[in-house]
């Protein structure tokens, strides 16, 4: 079952004695992800809203090689989930110009955990941005121009799965470079700060820096030497010990025993995009495999390959449709720069006469093999045909395979 809850503000601190930007100790586990960037409302300087979020977002995503933020033009509310919608993708909340009151040179920007946030098992994960009076339900509290709501799964309190930003419509927003010129907050800055929380960055105090609590109201437009640092501490860049490309086949296994239905599987992942994987079974032609399943434990061990938190491959495979005996199967892979890497394994099937079997009765017993490892049964027939059986546990395919049949 799903158990949702808010991230912690802070789950561990890293300060560089060099440095001093600071981390949650959460961070995007492939180092991807999409916000979605909707707000149909105009600036004073005649810059639509979603250009300059947009611009903002770029300014760390351009900077950090292990960091993918993909923006997509659609309006999704940042409440989804929270408890009340805060009216985004409204022209009504977002209107044009002017947002609201005369906001405060004091302000600051959040990330928070808000008490009322329960949401549902089926709760859509969508990083969503919008402008409106209340942070969902709550207020802002005094002085806060936006904030950052982040969240992850109960059992991953290091993967971040979901964060959203909500801009409080009290204060007046323009885009303009160099010093504060209030009334008016400066969108580029509060938007650049608000994704370093994102990305998992906290406030930094010591310098100046885009993770200050006061630079929306200062000098600062993006992200500083420090800001960018600290994100490729928790983005990293592939280095160059890491071959372009990674590829494991975990089943078959060399030397296995197939039978029955079950799947081919493994992971691959590169320093560039994965075009292409394909198998081939006994030097036969190629097959696309489906490629970008979840793999969380590829991304905690590979977390300097951009995709690797979705790099798994997985095809079923119905093992009866090839001959008794020794066979071997090859999986190959292309990135985008036509780079590729391919691994080969030996296996064994063994079979019944027929490639599908629907009807089987057991007309003998079952027993435990010396070996403590096999159960054989005895007269088993299947399509009207008898056999004796060996059944043993299969590691990769997590259940019990025939490794041997015998009429």
């Amino acid at each position: 079952m799903k158990a949702w809850q808010l991230a912690p503000l802070c789950l561990g601190l890293a300060i560089s004695s060099a440095q001093a930007y600071q981390v949650s100790g959460q961070r995007w586990a492939d180092g991807e992800t999409k916000f979605h960037v909707g707000i149909p409302a105009t600036l004073p300087s005649g810059d639509p809203w979603n250009d300059v979020i947009s611009s903002a977002i770029n300014a760390w995503s351009s900077q950090v090689p292990g960091l993918d933020i993909e923006i997509v033009a659609e309006a999704v509310d940042p409440c989804e989930g929270y408890g009340s919608s805060s009216g985004s993708g409204d022209s009504s909340s977002g209107g044009s110009g002017s947002s609201g009151g005369s906001g405060s040179s004091g302000g600051e920007s959040r990330v928070r955990n808000p008490p009322f946030y329960k949401p549902s098992e089926n709760t859509p994960v969508r990083n969503g941005m919008g402008l409106a009076a209340k942070m969902c339900s709550e207020d802002f509290g005094e002085d806060v121009v936006a904030v950052t709501l982040v969240r992850h799964l109960n059992n991953k309190p290091t993967d971040l799965v979901e964060a959203d930003i909500v801009y409080n419509q009290a204060y007046q927003y323009d885009f303009y470079g160099g010093a504060y010129q209030g009334p008016a907050v400066d969108l580029h800055r509060v938007t650049a700060r608000q994704i370093g929380y994102a990305i998992g960055l906290l406030d930094e105090v010591n310098i100046s820096s885009i993770m200050h609590p006061q630079a929306p109201f200062r000098s600062i437009t993006g992200p500083t030497s420090d800001d960018i640092t600290g994100a490729r501490v928790l983005y990293p860049a592939p280095t160059s010990n890491d071959p372009q490309l990674r590829l494991k086949l975990e089943e078959p296994v060399s030397g296995q025993v197939k039978s029955g239905i079950s799947n081919i599987r493994g992971w691959a992942v590169g320093l560039d995009d994965i075009r292409l994987v394909e198998m081939s079974i006994d030097n036969g032609a190629y097959t696309r495999t489906p490629y970008g399943s979840i793999r969380p434990d590829v991304a905690s061990v590979f977390p300097q390959y951009p995709k690797s938190g979705k790099s798994g491959f997985s095809m079923i495979f119905n093992w009866g449709l090839l001959s008794e005996g020794s066979h071997t199967l090859t999986v190959r892979v292309f990135d985008i720069q036509d780079r590729s890497i391919s691994v080969s394994q030996q296996f064994n099937v063994e079979r019944f006469d027929d490639a599908y079997v629907s009807d089987v009765q057991i007309l003998g017993s079952a027993s435990l093999h010396a070996d403590n490892k096999t159960v054989v049964v005895d007269n088993v027939r299947a399509e009207n045909k008898v056999y004796d059986l060996q059944i043993q546990w299969d590691n990769g395919a997590q259940n019990f395979n025939i490794v041997k049949t015998t009429k």
